[in-house]
């Protein structure tokens, strides 16, 4: 799904996707239970961020953001862990916190994505019970553009909605309603 934005609706939704969808707990964790990024060229990314700080009126210093998740060990045989990993670049101070980089200004942000796998503990034929990756939220978005894509294993009724776990859709839905009036869960049915 593509939907247009503005510049201000680019900063809002990121930061209530940071506050509400990713929230403190998991940004400032080291770790994560059942949820990892998405693979993207060898790195699984979970938050992406890209844009410039103001140095003064005339001049900008890009800066970068990324958290990546790193497989860690499995938990049992139902749930599997991975680590978190910050890295930034460029001239984002250390002491602005990810989670307030929807709402920091002298900021600009160009473009930010935000991918996530979850698992659920599955029987297989081998293995037993073991987690496997059973759905997959991404959301990318840019100074003018919001593309949201959500994958799901074949789900045998079109009624049951994905991103249940950790009430993901819901808390998405709320943010998209607010922000840009749009329902994802609606979409989601009439597809």
């Amino acid at each position: 799904m593509v939907h247009e934005i503005t510049a201000a609706q680019q900063s809002i939704l990121l930061d209530r996707c940071l506050r509400e969808l990713l929230n403190q707990e998991l940004l400032l964790s080291s770790s994560a239970i059942d949820i990892k990024g998405i693979d993207s060229k060898s790195k699984e990314k979970l938050l992406s961020i890209r844009g410039e700080v103001f140095l003064s009126e005339t001049e900008r210093d890009p800066f970068e953001l990324d958290i990546l998740t790193h497989f860690q060990e499995f938990d049992g045989v139902h749930h599997i862990k991975h680590s978190l990993e910050e890295i930034r670049a460029g001239s984002l101070p250390n002491f602005v916190q990810t989670q307030n980089l929807g709402r920091v200004f002298p900021l600009n942000l160009t473009e930010w994505s935000i991918g996530l796998e979850i698992f659920e503990s599955r029987r297989t034929l081998v293995l037993g019970y073991a987690p496997q990756a059973t759905q997959s939220l991404e959301i990318k978005c840019s100074v003018d553009k919001l593309e949201i894509e959500i994958s799901t294993e074949s789900q045998e009724k079109k009624e049951t909605l994905p991103l249940q776990k950790l009430n993901l859709l819901e808390k998405l839905d709320k943010i998209l309603s607010d922000v840009i009036n749009l329902r994802i869960s609606d979409s989601w049915k009439a597809a």
